[in-house]
Parts: C-alpha cells; structure tokens; sequence
C-alpha cells in the first residue's frame, strides 16, 4: 500500500484491521499489525507485535502463538510505516518484506511515498 504526503495512508492500514474486526474479511482468520517505528535491531515480528499490543499479553497471547499463526494461510500481518524504516536494522524484518520468510502469510506493507516538487521558476 503507498500513499501520498497528507494522505491518511496510515488510517487505511488500520482500518483494514477494522475491517477483518467486523467480518469483511472473510479469507483472513487472523490479523496482526505493527509500526514500523518502533522496531528495534534483534527483535523477533512476534516480540514486536507483543510490545506494541501489550494487551495481547494479557489475553494469554503468546510469543509462540503469534508464530504458530504467521506460518499459516489464512493471516494477514500488517506493517505499517516503511518509509520510517531503515533496511537493515532489522533481519526478520527485513526477510518478511523480501519473502524469504512467512510465504504463507498475507503481508502488506505500508508506506507513505513523498513527493519532491521543484520550485517555480525553474
């Protein structure tokens, strides 16, 4: 997905979440969304999602539960926000956004393309 500056690029990201919330997804069983951001070098997909949904953490969700449902069909994960992210500072990051790892998965990456405009006069 890739937006314009000013555009609510980021809000169509979540409202796909919405979306599958409500049911109009009927192909997704299971949905999960992360900023890019917020990623840090070493972290798993898993452990990000988990520290950005803390509450995920409290419904009993673990580590091993998110992994479990990334390698099947049937699971969208949303990435939201590549343009804030820099190549290389994370491997699985950056396997899941080259498709060397979850084939199986939906992934739909986010970003915000900017749009460079010359001055007048020029």
């Amino acid at each position: 997905m890739k937006g314009k500056e000013g555009e609510t690029t980021s809000q169509a990201a979540k409202n796909m979440t919405i979306a599958w919330a409500d049911g109009k997804l009927p192909s997704v069983e299971c949905m999960f969304f992360a900023s890019l951001r917020y990623v840090k070098p070493g972290q798993s997909i898993a452990e990000i999602i988990l520290q950005q949904f803390p509450l995920l953490v409290a419904d009993g969700i673990s580590k091993d539960i998110i992994n479990a449902a990334l390698v099947q069909r049937g699971t969208m994960l949303i990435l939201d926000g590549y343009n804030e992210y820099r190549k290389g500072t994370n491997t699985e990051i950056d396997d899941i956004i080259e498709m060397k790892i979850l084939r199986r998965c939906t992934v739909v990456v986010h970003e915000l393309s900017y749009i460079s405009r010359a001055p007048k006069g020029r």
